[in-house]
């Protein structure tokens, strides 16, 4: 009896059978990558023209706005709350949908700033007109209105400080020139100082550092010569140590974080950092941080500026920008003879 298996017409039948299962696997593999390219691209399709919506409808609401923003003189829009909510609820929508559409249009957000400052709402104006200097430096209404915020915050030299920049971009502003002139004239400079258990905003901190050398430019500028400038850098008590250490204690991140932030918002600004200790003499070998020791109160302090440098640096801020020093007993600040005085860190531009 002969092996089937080998038999040609059966072989033959068997390739053909095989073929047309391969043939339909193949066809039916074909159509289902094509049917899910095809879902693919109704898909692309679909977020293509829903973006192309929001983008359409977020720059409605942007022209809408600035077109109700523009229907009435400015000094009778101040008198109509309802339209100044209209405006603002246009302006917010438009950026809801539409998140960067300041870096395209910073004109944008410095009218939802202007709108913002109108209502009271000054912190978040003040965002605004911050993310419009960023954006675009030489927007001399954002300029003005963040030194005019800054005037009523009591923060002159920062107030100063926008002023002369807006004179800058239009040398004919005269209201910008008359407020600085007279900032320039009746203000001052003061050393800005901050207890255990408060804060200095990043604002305030700003301020104190720049405040200085802004008065004396505007000074030169107007060639006012009557006062001298007062002192200005910050004392920060709530920046404090353990017993005889460098090693910060926990409740000083807080100040330290704000500090980090406002050095991150302001690179032109450098920063001196002054450590300082009680006059209580150190009588015997402190480590004062891992591998480090001191015998003496001038090396304790300067080790604690360190120590502030470190954490500004490990939260990015390069070390080229702050240099450290220690005063130790020279210029105590926390005296044996006053219970309870804490040693503080000082800060200048």
């Amino acid at each position: 009896m002969k092996n089937s298996t080998y038999n040609p017409i059966i072989l033959f039948k068997s390739i053909m059978v095989q073929s047309k299962i391969d043939h339909r696997l193949n066809k039916s593999k074909a159509f289902n990558i094509l049917k899910t390219f095809l879902h693919v691209l109704i898909l692309m399709i679909s977020i293509i023209f829903t973006f192309q919506a929001h983008a359409i409808d977020c720059r409605q609401h942007m022209n809408i706005g600035s077109d109700l923003h523009l229907s009435k003189p400015r000094a009778d829009l101040n008198n109509d709350s309802q339209l100044m909510i209209k405006i603002k609820n246009h302006y917010e929508r438009a950026l809801k949908l539409c998140p960067d559409l300041c870096y395209e249009k910073p004109a944008l957000c410095n009218n939802l700033g202007d709108i913002y400052l109108r209502m009271g709402m000054t912190d978040k104006a003040l965002i605004f007109f911050k993310k419009v200097i960023q954006i675009k430096p030489s927007t001399g209404e954002a300029l003005f209105e963040l030194g005019s915020i800054y005037e009523q915050k009591q923060l002159f030299g920062s107030s100063l400080d926008y002023y002369l920049r807006a004179i800058e971009v239009n040398p004919n502003d005269i209201e910008a020139k008359e407020r600085a002139k007279n900032l320039a004239k009746n203000q001052n400079c003061s050393v800005r100082s901050v207890e255990k258990g408060e804060k200095l905003s990043q604002e305030q901190i700003r301020d104190a550092l720049i405040c200085q050398k802004t008065f004396q430019k505007a000074r030169k500028i107007f060639k006012l010569k009557h006062r001298a400038i007062g002192l200005s850098y910050v004392i920060l008590r709530n920046i404090s140590f353990e017993i005889g250490s460098a090693k910060l204690n926990y409740d000083s991140y807080d100040q330290l974080k704000l500090l980090s932030s406002m050095m991150l918002e302001n690179p032109d600004i450098n920063l001196s950092i002054d450590g300082h200790t009680d006059d209580l003499p150190v009588k015997r070998s402190l480590e004062v941080i891992p591998g480090k020791f001191c015998t003496s109160n001038e090396c304790l302090s300067k080790a604690r500026a360190e120590s502030v440098q470190a954490y500004l640096n490990k939260h990015g801020i390069s070390t080229y920008r702050m240099n450290t020093k220690g005063y130790g007993s020279t210029k105590p600040f926390a005296p044996k003879h006053v219970p309870g005085c804490v040693p503080s860190v000082n800060l200048r531009k």
